[in-house]
């Protein structure tokens, strides 16, 4: 029948009156209880106080002429009756209870998340969304299923499952973990078992093999790759940035060419004194010496030289082309004195001197001149 009756195996029918209790606000599955105390049952056992457990929307209590106090409930729900106390006076009753869910403090906590980070909860449909530690849902009692969000650069530990709210609050746990990404650097050009090194995010490896790997969350890293001797490389160092994903890098190292041989270009004075001071020019460079030899170090190539001036002698080659073709130069210089030049007669004294006498001869010759003209006339 849906009732169950406890305090005897009588029925309300064997009573002249009726007391109704109907429910509201339990649903389809209602599970509630209504108690009559001092429902009289039979003068067999004097007063019982009358309790019936219902699945039904309605209970219905057997009572005489007189007043009662009705108590109903379920658990999990707050009641309001709309007569609490009822007086039966030569006809049956009706009363109403609304019954409203209890809510209860259901707190979601999250561990593991940088302050400020946003996430976000989904139960039963409904999703709420912080920066904070935690959210608080109020839920009436039943069984819900919750998820917690994932959050980029992190692994959810216990981010979904299921509760029972049972006339109580609780809390529940997810963990938030930083996940880890492999980041690669693998190097292409060297001799098997040549030694090479990264240091990366602060962290330095060496390694003989052709891969060396680190293990970093989310962000934005520096790398730099060591020198190995003989070897050059055009990305030594750089940036790497990780986000969600494993990264490789690959480093080329290239075998540095041997540096060009060089040959000696020896320039050797012939002729000048001992201590003297001379000089070379060759490809750009000045070099200068009071020994006898002056040397050059130079790969192979065509270069110009010119010789520098020495105070009283002379060279026979001031410049010149030199080729070096894989052997060493020796070019000599042979210094003499330099030769004065012949005296000319017509220097400024002698000049003057020749003036003064052009003059005396000519005032010479004017007077003898004279004379003898004079002597004519007489």
């Amino acid at each position: 029948s849906g009732l169950i009756y406890l305090g005897g195996d009588y029925s309300p029918e064997q009573f002249p009156y009726t007391l109704t209790v109907q429910e509201t606000g339990l649903g389809s599955n209602p599970s509630w209880y209504g108690e009559v105390p001092n429902a009289l049952y039979s003068s067999m056992f004097g007063y019982i106080p009358e309790f019936m457990v219902s699945t039904y929307s309605s209970i219905v209590f057997g009572v005489n002429n007189g007043t009662y106090e009705v108590m109903v409930g379920s658990p999990g729900y707050t009641v309001t009756q709309s007569f609490p106390i009822v007086r039966i006076n030569g006809q049956s009753q009706t009363i109403y209870a609304t019954f409203t869910p209890i809510e209860y403090a259901v707190t979601f906590m999250e561990q593991g998340l940088p302050a400020g980070q946003t996430w976000s909860l989904t139960v039963d449909g409904s999703t709420y969304t912080t920066t904070s530690s935690n959210i608080t849902v109020m839920l009436p009692m039943g069984t819900y299923t919750y998820t917690y969000s994932s959050v980029n650069g992190y692994k959810l530990v216990n981010g979904t499952g299921t509760i029972n709210v049972n006339m109580s609050g609780m809390m529940v746990t997810a963990m938030y973990v930083q996940a880890m990404y492999q980041v690669t650097f693998i190097e292409s050009g060297l001799m098997s078992g040549t030694a090479w090194s990264v240091t990366f995010n602060g962290m330095t490896q060496t390694s003989s093999g052709t891969s060396i790997s680190f293990m970093v969350p989310n962000g934005t890293y520096f790398y730099q790759v060591s020198n190995v001797n003989g070897y050059t490389t055009s990305n030594s160092q750089g940036l790497v940035s990780v986000n969600g994903n494993n990264i490789t890098v690959s480093i080329s190292y290239s075998p540095i060419p041997p540096a060009p041989s060089k040959y000696t270009v020896e320039f050797v004075d012939v002729g000048l004194p001992s201590n003297t001071t001379w000089s070379v020019t060759l490809n750009g460079q000045t070099l200068s010496t009071s020994s006898s030899s002056i040397s050059f170090n130079e790969v192979n190539g065509v270069y110009t030289y010119t010789v520098g001036s020495v105070s009283g002698y002379v060279s026979n080659s001031t410049s010149g082309v030199v080729s070096v073709n894989g052997n060493n130069i020796v070019v000599t210089l042979y210094f003499h004195k330099a030769t004065a030049p012949p005296s000319s007669p017509y220097t400024a004294q002698g000049i003057m001197v020749g003036f003064l006498f052009g003059f005396l001869l000519t005032i010479i010759v004017m007077a003898i001149a004279l004379v003898a003209g004079r002597k004519r006339k007489e």
